[in-house]
């Protein structure tokens, strides 16, 4: 009897242990993702990234506003078309999805297209480091600079440079990129620098990454505040702006969400309180907040009181992919501003969803959706924030004008639940950046780097329209916002309209005129780059084919090599093709060496051009006989001549070196099919 009774108590036990994760996971991944509830199908793929730190002066510019610079807003979603400019004294720290971006001084960046797919973003001058966390596969991470476009092809740290002439620096720290340009492109390893100069006829050289300066310092001290962040654990992965969390609240365990985030907040405070709304199509609506967490609470997942406290329930870090919300609210309204007719006046209010509302998106028209959610009881509806028309238009600041007679507010509230676009039209007040300051102090970047063409592997969507051209069709639609394809079409567009984000060219040309500027290896010369890589289309939302699938037919082996993971083998393994290098012509081998002889570890491209004379100094006794090859290093057949007899001489070269260098480099001249996967595991600092 023993034995039948223990299998349904350890079941039991197991049941219990379970529980709090199964909720997590429940609420998490159905209940949360306003995307999986059931209801509907949102087919918009449009993305934004969040302005999550800044210091300094910093302005914005909307791309359907192009002509007007604005002071930045803490938390402002930015999205296609958009600008940001740092001025002289200030930094910026950008979030999206699976990335981080940090914007330097004097620095200039723009959203030439942001989707669940594609992030393609320009440069065209100034200093970015980029961090990428998760890059999925068919994922595209690119950044176009005036003369090359920089594709990250794993995750890890790149650093991009665009100098006052446009000239262009790449340093990759950690994984691995593309580096694109005049029909072709270089592969980029880890520990390597590339700078490429001039436009038409861009000329390329590869270097080590140069000394930590006080701009990496800076990302390095940012990075570092958020590299432990408690709150990651309980989130979806995909789900950003949790790094603020753990300094603004604490998390606990609950029976039936699993865990929760509380705020510390001062008592009588509501969610979706402290902030304005702003219009940004294609979702109209938009909260901003001005608390310094309130970005994922107020975009991802539910609100709930427990024991009288409200606290956020996340989407699970194992639920579906949860996407993002201009707010997680549902709307109410009364008055004359809240019909069909769009008049003046009136009341609007909101209140946050609890873990079993329905989600009514209202930027998505009424017979797209099924009738879910009429007769739904909200739990939250009587706690219901309420102001006046005017100031929801304007923008206005919720938390100093919102209305307090209890009348007004039961009123509101027991206002049927919008089901459709909110009758409630936008102004140009509607799409201020920020409340504070005058305009007079907004830095604008200077006009030629507006004008300065950028290079894309791919080509970007068109510009979004004017807000001005926009109102027109918002007031047909009673208050929808206008959608990404209606905006595209030819129809819609103005004639001569003012692009709001930089003209770009193709990195695509019938013949590869992107040209190294010393020597380098076979496998780091430029390959021709595959036309389906810049054939996007009207569409946004299709990926993009990976590097390592658009190699072309004839040369596929030296694509393997510069993708291998075998990179991080022993860093001795570069030192094993540098006997090599010499056989190769090599008119400027002293003035690679010039610039960095004090760090040849960590420049080996620069270094593999000229090894003999560094194994003059490394090893004078052995290598003695050598200077008679460094001396005629220049003229091909003098070097043609000591690598025929080396097979007639390797015990002696063997006996010398006690280092397996030279018993290496005699057996690379029987490799002639090597020399790519040799030259591949030249990384440094591995």
């Amino acid at each position: 009897m023993r034995p039948s009774l223990r299998t349904p108590l350890l079941l039991l036990l197991s049941l219990l242990l379970v529980l709090p994760a199964a909720a997590q996971e429940r609420y998490g991944d159905d209940r949360y993702g306003y995307d999986r509830y059931g209801d509907y199908e949102d087919d918009i793929r449009q993305a934004v990234a969040r302005v999550s730190y800044f210091e300094g002066t910093v302005s914005f510019n909307r791309g359907d506003d192009p002509d007007d610079w604005q002071l930045a807003s803490l938390n402002y979603p930015m999205t296609l078309g958009d600008r940001i400019w740092a001025a002289r004294d200030a930094r910026v720290e950008l979030q999206l999805r699976g990335a981080t971006v940090y914007l330097g001084p004097e620095t200039e960046l723009a959203a030439l297209d942001l989707t669940y797919d594609v992030r393609q973003l320009a440069l065209a001058i100034g200093t970015a480091t980029f961090r990428v966390h998760r890059l999925e596969r068919g994922e595209v991470f690119e950044v176009a600079t005036p003369n090359v476009s920089v594709t990250f092809d794993t995750p890890g740290e790149f650093r991009v440079d665009v100098d006052d002439y446009g000239n262009s620096q790449v340093s990759v720290r950690r994984g691995r990129a593309w580096a694109a340009a005049a029909g072709g492109e270089v592969g980029l390893e880890r520990g390597e620098r590339m700078r490429v100069y001039g436009y038409d006829r861009p000329e390329y050289d590869l270097v080590g990454l140069a000394r930590t300066d006080g701009w990496d310092r800076w990302v390095e001290r940012r990075a570092r505040a958020y590299r432990y962040v408690r709150s990651a654990s309980y989130v979806h992965p995909d789900v950003y702006g949790v790094e603020d969390l753990d300094g603004y609240g604490y998390w606990e365990s609950h029976g039936e969400y699993g865990m929760v985030w509380y705020p510390r907040v001062s008592s009588g405070w509501e969610p979706y309180r402290y902030g304005r709304w702003v219009w940004i199509d294609p979702w109209g609506w938009t909260w901003v907040s001005s608390e310094p967490w309130g970005w994922a609470p107020y975009h991802y997942g539910r609100w709930t009181l427990v024991r009288g406290r409200w606290c956020w329930v996340p989407v699970g870090p194992r639920g579906r992919y949860p996407g993002w919300a201009p707010a997680v609210v549902g709307f109410v309204g009364s008055g004359p501003g809240w019909s069909v007719t769009v008049s003046s006046g009136g009341f609007v209010g909101w209140f946050p969803l609890g873990p079993l509302d329905p989600f009514l998106p209202w930027w998505l028209r009424s017979d797209r959706r099924s009738p879910r959610g009429s007769d739904h009881s909200y739990t939250y509806r009587s706690r219901a924030t309420v102001v006046q028309s005017d100031l929801f238009v304007r923008g206005g600041r919720v938390d100093t004008g919102f209305v307090r007679d209890a009348r007004i507010v039961r009123e509101v509230s027991a206002a049927p639940v919008a089901r459709g676009p909110l009758p409630v039209l936008p102004t140009r007040d509607s799409i201020r950046v920020t409340l504070e300051g005058p305009a007079r102090n907004v830095v604008r970047p200077p006009e030629e780097v507006r004008q300065r063409e950028v290079v894309t592997r791919i080509a970007p969507p068109p510009p979004p329209a004017t807000f001005e051209r926009k109102i027109e069709v918002i007031r047909e639609q009673g208050g929808a916002p206008v959608q990404v394809d209606v905006s595209r079409r030819p129809a819609f567009r103005e004639r001569g309209e003012t692009p709001s984000v930089q003209p770009v060219r193709p990195a695509t040309r019938q013949e590869v005129q992107l040209v190294p500027r010393g020597e380098v290896g076979s496998s780091r010369q430029p390959r021709a780059l595959a036309p389906s890589t810049i054939e996007r289309g009207d569409s946004v939302d299709r990926p993009v084919p990976r590097r390592d699938e658009q190699v072309p037919v004839p040369e596929p082996e030296p694509r393997r090599q510069e993708v291998s993971p075998r990179p991080t083998a022993a860093p001795r393994s570069v030192d094993v093709p540098e006997p090599r290098a010499p056989r190769e012509p090599a008119p400027q081998p002293e003035s690679w060496r010039a610039p960095t002889p004090t760090r040849v570890v960590v420049e080996p491209r620069p270094v593999r051009r000229d090894p003999a004379p560094r194994v003059e100094t490394t090893e004078p006794k052995p290598v003695q006989a050598q200077p008679v090859q460094a001396q005629p290093m220049q003229p091909k057949p003098v070097q043609a001549q000591p690598v025929q007899p080396q097979p007639a001489q390797p015990q002696p070269v063997q006996a010398r070196p006690v280092k397996a260098k030279p018993v290496k480099a005699e057996p690379k001249e029987a490799e002639p099919t090597k020399p790519a996967p040799k030259t591949n595991e030249v990384p440094p600092g591995r």
